[in-house]
């Protein structure tokens, strides 16, 4: 999709990613073990997908789980129009899950742009960050991956 299309979509969810992503951290950073923090949101647009990025760090600067909410766009990805994913990355690019409303659905990419909003909307910033705290930051591989690396968590 050409800038042009994209931008008017981009300028309707960046807003509410980047106040549900400021949810997501202030959530977190109360609940992260002792040697980490989360970092405050960034805004990215100098690649083809724009997105709002966050990452749980170590004392050291160790990425332990980065956070992308992004807009999909769907010439990049195969569907038919836009979509929104809340992507969580583990150290050493491991998959940890996320938030991907109607995926493998029909309804997953749409041009309506009201839609979209409501998806980034639609979050549930505390379950996320229970998913966060209590799944992703206790994943055996994970944790393995960093003690392998000599990242102390």
């Amino acid at each position: 999709m050409n800038l042009e299309t994209y931008q008017p979509y981009w300028d309707a969810v960046c807003p509410p990613m980047v106040s549900k992503m400021k949810a997501l951290v202030e959530n977190l950073s109360a609940r992260l073990p002792r040697a980490m923090k989360a970092t405050a949101p960034s805004t990215e647009t100098n690649t083809d997908e724009f997105r709002v990025s966050a990452n749980i760090v170590t004392s050291d600067g160790a990425v332990v789980l980065g956070m992308d909410f992004t807009l999909l766009d769907g010439d990049e990805r195969g569907g038919d129009g836009l979509a929104i994913s809340l992507q969580l990355t583990g150290y050493n690019a491991l998959y940890m899950g996320g938030y991907y409303p109607h995926i493998y659905t029909d309804a997953a990419f749409t041009f309506e742009r009201d839609e979209l909003v409501s998806r980034v909307r639609d979050l549930d910033v505390p379950t996320m960050a229970d998913f966060i705290v209590g799944e992703c930051l206790s994943e055996k591989t994970l944790l393995r991956e960093l003690a392998e690396a000599g990242v102390a968590v």
